[in-house]
């Protein structure tokens, strides 16, 4: 079974690559200032092989919480699909219809509408990219068994899906190419630039449920340093105990009843500790 972990490290992965290729869609046609290649994150950089891509700065970052609205989507896609009655030759427009017939809030249609806005408008680089590892495309096939005899539906929600996350990046890329620090893609930005195309409130709301809460953090205690100072310290006031005991009585100063409190810093006696205190009452 698919972990959670998987999905959202699979997710970060391609929507990275995608958001990289918008940006090299931008400095084609960008007259200021280029990115050096040579500090900074490409496309054409992640598509070399491993070992053969250069060690250069991230430009962006996808925050845990945008990493689980786009996992939460995608799930809904194969939950909305799976109880829409679909022919195997249905567009993708088609699709969303008769998802939104069956499903009140709709998010295949919402993904399958902005995929349909956006993919006139992306670059060369962008339109070119796809995912090599077709996880999603296997997942899409695996989480539709009752569409096995429709391939071709299948292939247009997998294609279609991927052209959403697409749009996604082609969105947010350029709050990251006019940076030149490395820039987080936060929740707060995601669920803007979504509301503007426009999704609904309580579609939002929805989807802002599914991120768990974090755990809040167990103090951290240095118990070794703790424990040494506790032992130094009671080892501290057993000879200075051991010490006062020993001498003789008679000069042992006792506090007058309206005196000033006795300042154990000031090396006299401590009028609380019982065996000293027990020694005053047998005098």
């Amino acid at each position: 079974m698919t972990t959670l972990t998987s999905y959202l490290n699979k997710m970060n992965d391609l929507v990275s690559k995608l958001m990289y290729a918008a940006m090299d869609d931008i400095a084609l046609t960008w007259n200021g200032a280029a990115r050096n290649p040579c500090l900074w994150q490409s496309y054409t950089n992640l598509c070399k092989k491993k070992a053969d891509q250069d060690t250069v700065n991230n430009a962006l970052a996808i925050s845990v919480p945008v990493k689980h609205f786009l996992v939460f989507m995608f799930k809904k896609l194969i939950e909305e699909i799976n109880i829409t009655p679909l022919e195997n030759m249905d567009s993708p427009d088609v699709i969303g219809d008769k998802a939104s017939i069956e499903n009140d809030e709709c998010y295949t249609k919402f993904m399958f509408q902005l995929a349909a806005k956006y993919k006139g408008l992306f670059g060369p680089t962008l339109s070119g990219a796809t995912d090599d590892t077709k996880w999603f495309q296997n997942q899409i096939v695996g989480g539709l068994p009752g569409f096995a005899t429709k391939p071709v539906v299948v292939m247009v929600i997998s294609f279609e899906f991927e052209v959403f996350l697409k749009a996604i990046a082609w969105l947010l890329a350029p709050y990251v190419w006019y940076q030149q620090v490395l820039v987080k893609i936060t929740d707060v930005m995601f669920i803007a630039t979504l509301a503007q195309q426009p999704m609904n409130q309580n579609m939002i709301d929805i989807m802002m449920n599914c991120v768990p809460e974090k755990a809040p953090a167990k103090p951290r205690v240095a118990k070794k340093k703790a424990d040494a100072t506790a032992a130094t310290s009671a080892n501290a006031d057993a000879t200075a105990a051991n010490a006062a005991a020993e001498q003789p009585i008679a000069e042992q100063p006792i506090a007058e009843p309206n005196a000033e409190p006795i300042k154990e810093d000031a090396g006299l006696i401590n009028e609380d500790d019982e065996e000293l205190a027990g020694l005053l009452e047998d005098v």
